[in-house]
């Protein structure tokens, strides 16, 4: 799957589902949070450093959420993601 196939994809659920009137930047940028935090909650209070098959599958969920709403943000603003993205990392190059 190409990454505007599934932007594609994303897109059309949340216009099919009617969830779009909601996807201000303002918006977005909270459920990114939010998403985040429930990244995070998957590690609280934990030392492990193995995780069996469903808890990644599990994890993989949550960045997959993550990713999802960055595509909503990134179309909002119509930030060009790939592109912005690439130039990031000629930045960090860089710089680092």
């Amino acid at each position: 799957m190409t990454y505007e196939k599934l932007l594609q994809d994303v897109t059309s659920f949340a216009q099919t589902k009617g969830f779009t009137h909601a996807h201000t930047p303002k918006n977005l940028a909270m459920a990114i949070s939010v998403e985040s935090a429930e990244l995070l909650e998957h590690f609280m209070w934990s030392d492990e450093c193995n995780y069996n098959d469903e808890q990644k599958k599990a994890i993989g969920y949550e960045i997959a959420d993550v990713f999802i709403y960055l595509m909503h943000m990134a179309k909002a603003m119509e930030i060009d993601l790939i592109k912005i993205t690439d130039e990031k990392m000629q930045i960090n190059k860089k710089r680092f």
